[in-house]
């Protein structure tokens, strides 16, 4: 059920359980730009679909979505103790409605209704998420919201022109492996999911080893990209033949990891699990996520909803793995 959040003559903020059309147009048109480079999101139906037990809260002008944002309620571990989470994503503005104090508009909204229904949670609230570091003008307004930087993530873009088939044992299930290994893998972090992710594991073995991760399916239309890197990418790549099957820089696909854990010794069969990755997915990229404290790829910020104001500390490793990268 939609509810208007907020409004005065020329706009609305509304809260829905699903994405309509005109929040996935407005996401499908916005520009990104990370590390120089300019993209669109492709699949953005997909992509909302990734985001469990989520909200979607749309800025509206007249008839037509010129902002949104998007809200996953995720159960965490804060020091041991069980927290509420809200998981934040998809934050957009049309170029039209910048400038007029809009976007904090719609992140207080999306702060009160989060407030409003974790009235009754018997734990402290939280609300992260992840932004590119080289974002200033997200970071700087995500601090005005009140949120703190209390970490950093790393991505690095993993490379293979020739991919072959893999003729190890692969699994989708999430069997004892998996979750004794990621059990063990969150001892020693502070911030880190309650329960294990439930979709998008592949599992491989091999030699009585075997190395698992959390993984999807990203689609990027690049033909944004300005200059010449963007000419090279429309109407060279294309005709590249170790390119031509792969690589359409409209539908730009690569396989994003968050995690990867295994049994001891398991860094040796990474290489073979990157190939099945992209042999699978028919892509020849794997962008695989890790914390990094001394590299800032993504950052992750944090605010206190239940306690705005209150200053977070990180302590030790993160884990907060997002499912939309």
């Amino acid at each position: 059920m939609t509810r208007c959040l907020w409004q005065d003559s020329a706009y609305r903020i509304v809260v829905s359980p699903a994405p309509d059309t005109d929040f996935l147009q407005q996401l499908a048109t916005t520009r990104f730009q990370t590390e120089g480079q300019t993209y669109r999101r492709v699949n953005t139906e997909a992509q909302a679909r990734r985001l469990g037990e989520a909200h979607f809260v749309s800025l509206v002008s007249g008839s037509d979505t010129v902002g949104t944002y998007a809200l996953s309620e995720t159960p965490l571990l804060v020091d041991g103790q069980p927290a509420m989470g809200f998981y934040r994503a998809m934050l957009t503005l049309a170029p039209a409605a910048r400038g007029q104090g809009l976007g904090k508009q719609l992140l207080r909204c999306a702060h009160e209704w989060m407030q409003q229904v974790s009235a009754d949670a018997s734990g402290p609230v939280f609300s992260w998420g992840c932004v590119a570091a080289s974002n200033t003008s997200a970071r700087q307004l995500l601090r005005h919201a009140g949120h703190q930087e209390i970490g950093t993530l790393s991505s690095k873009l993993e490379y293979q022109q020739w991919i072959r088939g893999v003729r190890q044992p692969i699994s989708d299930a999430l069997d004892e492996h998996i979750e004794t290994a990621w059990r063990q893998s969150q001892q020693s972090a502070q911030w880190h999911f309650a329960d294990l992710p439930d979709s998008g594991w592949l599992t491989l073995a091999h030699d009585n080893q075997w190395v698992a991760c959390q993984h999807h399916l990203t689609e990027l239309d690049l033909t944004p990209v300005p200059g010449l890197l963007g000419w090279i990418d429309r109407h060279l790549m294309p005709w590249f033949p170790p390119g031509r099957r792969r690589f359409d820089p409209k539908h730009f696909r690569y396989v994003s990891v968050s995690s990867v854990i295994g049994s001891d010794g398991h860094e040796s069969l990474w290489p073979l699990m990157r190939n099945a990755l992209m042999s699978r997915y028919d892509t020849h990229y794997v962008n695989r996520t890790r914390s990094l404290p001394d590299e800032a790829g993504l950052v992750v910020s944090v605010a206190r909803i239940d306690a705005p104001g209150t200053k977070i500390e990180s302590g030790g490793r993160l884990a907060l793995w997002p499912p939309d990268l």
